[in-house]
């Protein structure tokens, strides 16, 4: 688990997933590695990573993490893309904390 106990249930991500994203859940699952709290979430037709920052990771940190990532992706380097909500965001806010979804990749 992440470096802070999570504050979501599963409830609360299916809520999170179907209200901001408009993605239907049929698992999920924690994953217990690196310092944000991580699910997987699967679905009928792909799956996904969820991640829940700490509360002291900011948000300029995170859109600077979506940067790279973004541009890594433009170079053709295999990372995971970062979805974004329906109101067009890279992320969700959740109790003080932040909390974005990726395309889940191997590896």
């Amino acid at each position: 688990m992440g470096m802070q106990k999570s504050n979501l249930t599963i409830e609360k991500i299916q809520e999170i997933l179907e209200k901001e994203y408009e993605i239907i859940p049929k698992n999920i699952s924690e994953i217990n590695r690196g310092t944000a709290n991580i699910f997987k979430i699967e679905t009928d037709k792909k799956s996904y990573i969820l991640k829940e920052f700490n509360k002291k990771r900011t948000l300029e940190s995170i859109e600077k993490e979506i940067d790279i990532i973004n541009f890594l992706a433009n170079k053709n380097i295999k990372v995971p893309n970062y979805i974004k909500t329906i109101d067009n965001e890279f992320y969700v806010k959740n109790e003080d904390r932040i909390i974005i979804l990726q395309d889940y990749i191997e590896g």
